[in-house]
């Protein structure tokens, strides 16, 4: 199927999506009005790959993941794709460029764009026109 991919995600710890979750909710008290995919915790996505790569892509994981350890990062600024996504993004440190390094090499990533450290915290509901 031509949509379908493999989604790489680093999750944060449950402080850290408390957090995010808390920053979701004042922003829509504030009248910022929009959702966050449902059942799916904060994270970082590493890239995206496709379909038919799946063994190698749990392959490369699975011994990556053996090598890395947790590290800290500090969530420092909001940003815009366009005007329908808000997100927060972490200063960049070595550790998480190692991570995307490691897990997501860009030969193997069916992206065509540069990867931006980023936490999806609202998307846009589009206006409802009659």
């Amino acid at each position: 199927m031509e949509n379908k991919h493999i989604y790489l995600l680093a999750q944060f710890d449950a402080d850290t999506n408390k957090l995010l979750a808390d920053i979701y909710q004042k922003l829509n008290l504030a009248g910022l009005k929009g959702k966050q995919t449902p059942n799916l915790p904060y994270h970082f996505t590493l890239g995206r790959f496709n379909t038919e790569l799946e063994n190698q892509v749990i392959d490369f994981t699975e011994k990556a993941c053996q090598s890395i350890k947790s590290f800290d990062i500090k969530l420092s600024h909001i940003g815009l794709f366009g005007l329908e996504v808000l997100f927060i993004a972490p200063t960049i440190n070595r550790e998480l460029l190692r991570l995307h390094d490691t897990l997501a090499p860009r030969e193997s990533t069916s992206d065509n764009h540069n990867w931006l450290a980023h936490s999806t915290i609202i998307i846009d509901d589009p206006p409802c026109y009659s």
